[in-house]
């Protein structure tokens, strides 16, 4: 009878071992299987919100046909005979360099930079900086030639005013950016004709003149 219990009892025991371990089988592919749902929803969820990539061009080179380059070379040399003829005089006048000396140079500069390139055979690379140059001098001009017509201007107007002190000293600085031009020159010669009084006492009266430069 006690055989039997035991017998009984051992069975019992076998069986929750079993079950036991078919739980914990059950379990483990249980585990198994979420965590590789949970694996595939991040890579889906990761390919949905990830931005397209953005395809770089290729660089393609392209050779420079001999006509091309033969076209380069020619229009090389008519940009830097135009640049010697019409600009080059221009910013090598003695007042431009006393006015920006650092600009004229780093024009120059730019200028040498351009044969050099041209002689080792990058005409390209030489219309760009010829051109550049170019550009450069012509902005040169421009601000040189407002400067002076600003100053210009300032001893006009106190000369008008009849300041001649003043437009002396204005005109003087005119023409110290730009000595040979012509309205600055007249109107150092009407400053100096003129008879405009420049100082005053308290017991001197002098009755405005009736007419100013128009008739000098």
């Amino acid at each position: 009878m006690k055989n039997n219990k035991n017998s009984a009892a051992s069975k019992i025991d076998n069986a929750l071992l079993d079950k036991s371990v078919d739980t914990q089988g059950n379990n483990k592919q249980f585990l198994i299987l979420g965590a590789g749902f949970v694996f595939v929803v991040l890579i889906i969820f990761a390919m949905d919100s990830q931005e397209p990539i953005q395809q770089i061009p290729s660089l393609q080179t392209t050779a420079i046909t001999p006509e091309e380059n033969s076209s380069n070379r020619e229009r090389f040399k008519k940009l830097l005979a135009e640049f010697d003829s019409n600009l080059q005089p221009l910013i090598e006048n003695r007042d431009i360099i006393k006015w920006q000396e650092s600009s004229v140079q780093k024009i120059n500069d730019k200028k040498e930079s351009a044969i050099a390139s041209f002689a080792k055979g990058t005409y390209f690379l030489a219309i760009e900086q010829i051109e550049d140059s170019v550009s450069q001098a012509k902005s040169l001009l421009d601000k040189w030639q407002k400067a002076y017509e600003q100053q210009l201007n300032k001893a006009v107007v106190a000369f008008e005013l009849e300041k001649i002190d003043v437009a002396e000293v204005e005109l003087n600085k005119a023409l110290s950016i730009n000595s040979s031009d012509q309205q600055g020159i007249e109107l150092q010669r009407k400053i100096k004709n003129s008879d405009f009084p420049e100082h005053f006492t308290e017991n001197f009266f002098c009755p405005p003149p009736l007419n100013r430069i128009l008739l000098q």
